[in-house]
This record gives structure tokens, sequence and C-alpha cells, in this order.
């Protein structure tokens, strides 16, 4: 499962929705209802203005996931550009609604064991953090970049990425 890392006070919940934490403390989760100290330190300047739904009145709101997509994948073995082995996580498929920066939660958690299937709960055995990112309004958007030489190797070993030309493949095809 993933969740997304926001800004301090504000988190994401096992349904998607961000909701704030306020006074929200557990003695089992020390760092808060995550569970875990915020180890990038402040995520967004005072006063910046934090991208979710105020708590309704009634409870009839409706709510918007800002993660859409798969939000779990298998593990693919494949090679990097230097021919070295691995196991891949690839989320071809995933995009985030709300503008901002915002980091990823990706818990690494062994569902082949019968044992846990259909429980509804499985030990999570690793968890790490995503790079801090930033998500464009349509407006705001600069533009596709360049494949980088990971996604072309791992499209090219049958991975369903979107690859985008060279400029330069494209220069040479038009001569």
């Amino acid at each position: 499962m993933i969740s997304e890392m926001s800004p301090p006070g504000m988190y994401i919940g096992p349904d998607g929705q961000p909701y704030m934490a306020q006074n929200l403390r557990h003695p089992s989760y020390p760092g808060g209802p995550m569970g875990y100290p915020n180890q990038f330190g402040q995520q967004a300047y005072p006063g910046a203005p934090m991208p979710y739904m105020p708590p309704s009145q009634n409870n009839s709101a409706m709510f918007t996931r800002n993660l859409i997509g798969s939000l779990t994948v298998n593990a693919s073995k494949l090679e990097d550009p230097e021919k070295k082995p691995g196991f891949w996580f690839v989320l071809q498929d995933l995009s985030v609604r709300t503008e901002g920066f915002f980091r990823l939660k990706m818990n690494f958690i062994d569902v082949g064991d019968g044992a846990m299937l259909n429980k509804g709960r499985a030990p999570v055995l690793a968890w790490t953090f995503s790079d801090k990112f930033q998500v464009y309004s349509a407006k705001k958007f600069p533009g596709v970049i360049e494949s980088t030489p990971l996604s072309k190797c791992f499209a090219a070993q049958g991975i369903k990425i979107p690859i985008r030309k060279d400029t330069k493949e494209k220069d040479e095809d038009e001569d």
C-alpha cells in the first residue's frame, strides 16, 4: 500500500482522504498517527495553503481520492542499464490530483503467505520514502521531460511505460 507524505499536521488516511492531525497521539505511535517522525523536516512554509477538504458539518459530503491509479504493484525482475539484475517495483499508472509538493511512503508487504490471505492485514517488512516531487496544475505544467536511461531500459524489457522519443532521433527520421 502506498500513502503520500504531506505537509506537517496533514495526513492521508488509509482511504486516500486527507485529514488534519490535531492532538492525535497514541502510545503505540510516538511519531503521531502515521507512526514515524518526519525525517525530512518541515514540508511547507508557515501559512502555506493546505490542499485538504475541510471537515463537513454533515456526513453527506463527497470526498475525492488524491492518488489515482494502481496503488499496489508486484516486483519485476529486471536489469538496470549496467546489466545488473534486481527486483523493481514500477508504478506506471499512478497520478496525484492535487497540486503541490509530495513524497510517497512505500511499504513492502509479503502477501504470498497463504496464512495471510483474506485476513485484511499483513506485516510490513520494510518501508521507505520517495524523493520529494512536484505536482503541477494543467496551466503550470512545464512539459514532459526526456525519458531516463532506466525508463528506456525497463521498457525494452517489456514494462509498459510511456517512453518519449529523443529529439535527436526525430531529427534524423525527418532527414
